[in-house]
Formats: structure tokens, C-alpha cells, sequence
């Protein structure tokens, strides 16, 4: 009778998909920490081929920690990827894999968010290659990731860090869900990121790590999609407290998002919130009621939906439309 079970299940599973997630051509063998170290030499160019390596390794390491200094070959990355799309109605490539299903559900929503390679990718490039000024900040750089998930904007802002040659890196990831924390934690560690603090991003007690010295940089993208108000996530409500008691030591400070575009449907008003207004203080429309609708990259407005595209064109199909999506 279990035969028949186990064959009878076997039918419902979702076939992985054969095509490797990147073309051959633009996928290399070096380990991800070969290729951290090379996307740190600030002299070298970092290429969108560059990145996407990146990420594809760093998504793989994050379900196996042990690999990050292994060559690992595409095909494995690619399975990996299938599983992890298929962890819940389940593939032939996760059966008998109980522990590997788990962890998969188990750290499901920030993987999705790195799992969305082109904006993944796009954001990435957009934090490490920002230009930014030692000297205004005395050679030390202090990074904030609100809503740190598996991690991947601290891996983007030590970059940065380094490609602008600042003599001291301390970077704080915040994420609320503990197993999410204690496992990007273990990999923050191996990676030499930064310190992980378990902490609601909202709460002024979670910045108590702050003492006198200015914030380099800020990563917060705790925004709804398009579809969704501002109220949903906590962009807003994070930034009127980071402001309210922080503010002399964000003067200097570069953020991601630069600004955000929310619009009123019923109107299509749209409301650019930045530094100049604390990303908050419009005294407008009611603001938690708006919707978001884009974002600065590339130093102007890109809609939420359209983030990466330069990106997806590089995977091969038909990754880019079975992904999960950030927005």
C-alpha cells in the first residue's frame, strides 16, 4: 500500500525546471568568497555579470553555509533554485529531503526576497557602487540594515564600504524573525559582514548600539508593493523614529531608497518622500493611505515593477517569470 501512496504523490509533484539558471557563459567557478573579495578591490569594475554571480552563490550558501570558500558548479546552484521555487507543493528533487523542505519554509520569505535575482541584483548594484566620502564620516563607516532578512544589503554596503577605502567597517543588520536572525547571523559571521541584533526596527530601544557617531548608510526597503498602502509595512513609521530621535546623526547620511514615489490612485498625486522631509513629515494627503510606486536607482525614478529588467534578460528563461518577486 505505501508503494502505491508514495507513486500516487509522486504524480502531483511540480517537474523542475531542466534550463540552468544562468547561461553557461556568464557563470564562473569561483567560490563566493572569491568573489566578494574581487567585488571589493575598489579599483575593480563590478559588472552585472559580477553581481548575479554574487547573488546566485550567496542564495546557495545561505541554505549550505559550508560552501562559501567551495567552487560550486551551476547545475547544483540550479537545483537548488528548483527546490527551493517547488518547497511547497514539493518536486522530486526535494523527495525524501524532510530537513532540506524545512529549512526551506523555514527561512521561505527572506530567501524569496534574494530569490528575486534582477531586483536583487539591481538594488545590490545600486548600494555598492554608491560613492561615498571617507572623510566626511573620519574614515568610518556605520551601516544600518533595517529588515536585514538573509543579509544581502550588508554584503552590499561592506562592499561599498571598502571600494570607497574607509579605514573602519561596522555594519548592524536588524531582522525581527529569530530563525531568520540566527541564521544570517552564522553567515554574517563567516562573511565578516557585521553584527546581526534580533530587534523590532521600529523601536527606538533597538538603536541603543548608536552612540555619537554619524550613520554612514542606511538600507531600509520595508516597502508594500504596488498593489498594497504604505500602512502594510513599516517604512514610514521606522523613519519618523529614526528621525525623531536620531537625526543629528543622520545629517550626512546616504540612504536606500534615496526617494520614494507614492501616489494617490484616486488622484495620481504622487508624494516624493526623501531626507529633505525625513521620508515622512509631508503634511499632506494622509500619508500611510498612499501607495507606492517607485523608487530613485540609477539617479531617477524607476516604478516598483520594472526594477532589474537590465537583469532578468541575463537569466535564462523561463527563470525570470517563475521566481518569486520582491515587488
Amino acid at each position: 500500500m505505501k508503494n502505491i501512496q508514495d507513486a500516487a504523490l509522486t504524480l502531483l509533484l511540480r517537474q523542475p525546471i531542466e534550463t540552468h539558471i544562468l547561461p553557461a557563459h556568464l557563470y564562473r567557478s569561483d567560490s563566493l568568497a572569491q568573489e566578494i573579495e574581487k567585488a571589493c578591490v575598489p579599483k575593480n569594475d563590478l559588472s552585472r555579470t559580477d553581481i548575479l554571480n554574487i547573488l546566485v552563490k550567496y542564495f546557495y550558501a545561505y541554505i549550505y553555509p559550508d560552501s562559501m570558500d567551495s567552487s560550486i558548479n551551476l547545475k547544483d546552484i540550479s537545483v537548488c533554485f528548483n527546490q527551493f521555487i517547488h518547497r511547497r507543493l514539493g518536486t522530486p528533487l526535494l523527495w525524501d529531503k524532510i530537513d532540506l523542505r524545512r529549512s526551506l519554509l523555514k527561512y521561505g520569505f527572506s530567501l524569496a526576497m534574494l530569490a528575486d535575482l534582477p531586483k536583487s541584483a539591481h538594488i545590490f548594484h545600486e548600494i555598492a557602487l554608491s560613492k561615498i566620502d571617507p572623510d566626511k564620516f573620519k574614515g568610518f563607516f556605520l551601516g544600518i540594515d533595517i529588515g536585514a532578512g538573509t543579509g544581502i544589503l550588508m554584503l552590499a554596503q561592506m562592499v561599498a564600504a571598502r571600494k570607497n577605502e574607509f579605514d573602519k567597517i561596522k555594519i548592524t543588520g536588524i531582522e525581527r524573525d529569530k530563525p531568520t536572525f540566527e541564521r544570517t547571523r552564522l553567515i554574517a559571521d563567516k562573511l565578516n559582514l557585521g553584527t546581526m541584533l534580533l530587534g523590532d526596527a521600529k523601536k527606538r530601544l533597538t538603536y541603543s548600539f548608536l552612540s555619537n557617531d554619524s550613520v554612514t548608510f542606511i538600507s531600509n526597503e520595508t516597502l508594500p508593493g504596488v498593489s498594497a498602502r504604505l500602512w502594510k509595512e513599516d517604512f514610514i513609521v521606522i523613519n519618523k523614529m529614526l528621525f525623531d530621535s536620531y537625526e543629528t546623526l543622520l545629517r550626512l547620511t546616504h540612504f536606500f531608497p534615496n526617494q520614494v514615489y507614492a501616489r494617490d490612485k484616486s488622484t495620481e498625486r504622487v508624494i516624493i518622500l526623501n531626507r529633505d522631509n525625513n521620508f515622512y513629515n509631508t503634511n499632506q494627503y494622509p500619508l500611510r493611505l498612499m501607495y507606492p510606486y517607485a523608487i530613485e536607482l540609477d539617479n531617477a525614478a524607476c516604478p516598483l515593477t520594472e526594477i532589474g529588467w537590465e537583469y532578468a534578460a541575463l537569466l535564462q528563461d523561463p527563470w525570470p517569470d517563475i521566481l518569486s518577486h520582491r515587488w
